[in-house]
């Protein structure tokens, strides 16, 4: 039988008294997300899987053999092309911004194939130890830096100099008419 020495219970420093302040609007919650598909899927009812396939398909059009066995020479504007014009044309009709769309849409179809495929050679058991570690911490970062893209904020301002600043759940929030 084996005893685990117990730790001493320490106390913790009392909490700081709270000042009431004045009071504020409760916002009401985001409405609950029933459907289970992907942000992706649901912009452009087509799945992720399909996304990576199309993105495999205009690369293998667009490339030609090289002098290299294990690499062909692909035209990546070629093939680029292409998966834009599939992601503008999956684009439904409906209320939002077709600019921002296309954009949210491309940008998501590219990163999930370059995050799903720099992954697999990750993985991959014929690839040498050392590459596919050094891959594997090459992509977290890439990984890491597309959140940061969504939440650096610092940049704004000056992409933006016109627009004013408020956040949307202040309880003094301008309810606009621009839409």
């Amino acid at each position: 039988m084996t005893h685990t020495k117990r730790r001493p219970v320490t106390k913790t420093a009392p909490r700081a008294k709270t000042v009431a302040g004045p009071p504020h609007r409760q916002l009401p919650a985001p409405p609950a997300r029933e459907d289970s598909r992907s942000w992706l899927e649901r912009a452009t009812r087509r799945s992720p899987a399909w996304w990576i396939g199309k993105v495999q398909r205009e690369i293998t059009r667009a490339s030609t053999p090289s002098d290299n066995p294990k690499h062909d020479t692909t035209d990546a504007r070629r093939w680029i092309e292409r998966v834009m014009e599939a992601v503008v044309g999956s684009l439904p009709a409906g209320f939002y911004d077709g600019n921002m769309r296309a954009a949210a849409v491309l940008s998501q179809v590219l990163a999930l194939w370059y995050l799903r495929v720099h992954r697999a050679k990750c993985y991959d058991p014929t690839r040498p130890v050392a590459s596919r570690q050094q891959g594997r911490e090459d992509w977290l970062g890439y990984a890491t830096s597309l959140g940061a893209l969504a939440l650096d904020e610092r940049h704004d301002a000056a992409a933006f100099p016109h627009q004013d600043w408020e956040s949307p759940f202040d309880p003094d929030a301008t309810d606009g008419t621009f839409v």
